[in-house]
């Protein structure tokens, strides 16, 4: 009887433990539903009421300028989708990709109207399961690494092969152009701007549910890395930003607010000094994951300027 009872905990054990890697594995990489922060209600939900009118500025300013529906196919067959904003005269075009659980009309809010003055053309990109585009899992920059290279081909399409292009991205954004730096960007590629970015995805999803989920990181990660694998098409050890960037060459900014609880600004240390590429770092005194270019517009606006005309310069 005594076995029968040890066998049966065992069991009920392992079912626990199934159901847990198998909750976090839809938490962690499944489609996530991605609610609109960006109305008075999310802005109070995330604490950002003192933004609260440059926020709803930016965002009324998506909404009304005007802008080409944008459309890609991506290598593995999904179809991704953005908005392209044009200006007459423009002097270069940046490539928005948002981070993880969100979307280029939150992030980019704030920013949008910066780009718009300085005559620079927008292409607001909704990531691989998010938003308006196909998808059913998300990689963490892996697969979405790929898909840079097709939303830089459709700037080429529309504007030439010439055509200046800087790629922009937050958390998840920022590690997904840092990984395709690896597959060798085009030379009108001429800057990267990589704001709070994590290193690879094992080690951001190791951060997450040691520090703020709580539970052990071993063994549930084996079973995560396993789900992923086979259904999702990719290995959590697969890539790291730290790869990507090793043999690239092109100006990278990075960013992060030194208040970040969610990807810890270490992450981006590491990646500001692992590359030996033209490189310049700005790290923003208390500001939380995402939130540098809103703390210290003027900082961040002033650093992203001088990036710009400094690259501009250097590929005329």
């Amino acid at each position: 009887m005594t076995a029968f009872i040890f066998i049966g905990v065992l069991i009920l054990l392992l079912l626990i433990y199934l159901i847990i890697a198998w909750s976090y594995f839809k938490l962690a990489v499944k489609r996530p539903f991605v609610e609109d922060m960006c109305t008075k209600e999310g802005i109070a939900k995330l604490k950002l009421t003192d933004h609260e009118e440059v926020l709803l500025a930016g965002r009324k300013q998506l909404d009304t300028t005007e802008y080409e529906k944008a459309e890609i196919k991506s290598f593995d067959g999904l179809t991704l989708r953005g908005r392209f904003y044009t200006f007459t005269g423009a002097k270069a075009t940046v490539i928005f990709f948002h981070g993880y659980r969100s979307s280029p009309l939150i992030e980019f809010t704030a920013s949008f109207n910066f780009y718009k003055n300085n005559n620079i053309n927008v292409l607001l990109v909704h990531q691989r399961a998010h938003g308006e585009s196909d998808g059913e899992y998300v990689t963490y920059g892996v697969k979405e690494r790929r898909d840079v290279f097709s939303w830089i081909d459709f700037v080429k399409d529309r504007l030439g092969e010439d055509a200046p292009i800087l790629l922009s991205g937050v958390s998840m954004g920022s590690a997904t152009i840092l990984m395709g730096a690896g597959l060798g960007y085009p030379k009108n590629v001429i800057g990267l701007i990589a704001d709070c970015g994590f290193t690879s995805p094992y080690e951001i999803i190791k951060h997450v549910v040691k520090t703020h989920i709580k539970i052990p990181f071993r063994p549930l990660i084996y079973t995560v890395n396993f789900l992923c694998n086979k259904l999702a098409g990719f290995d959590l050890r697969e890539y790291s930003t730290v790869e990507g960037i090793k043999n690239c060459d092109i100006p990278i900014l990075f960013v992060h607010g030194n208040a970040d609880d969610f990807v810890p600004p270490s992450m981006t240390k590491a990646n500001f000094d692992a590359y030996q590429g033209p490189k310049q770092l700005l790290l923003v005194d208390g500001a939380g994951h995402g939130y540098s270019y809103l703390i210290n517009k003027m900082e961040y606006q002033k650093k992203i300027e001088d990036f710009i005309l400094k690259t501009l310069d250097e590929n005329a």
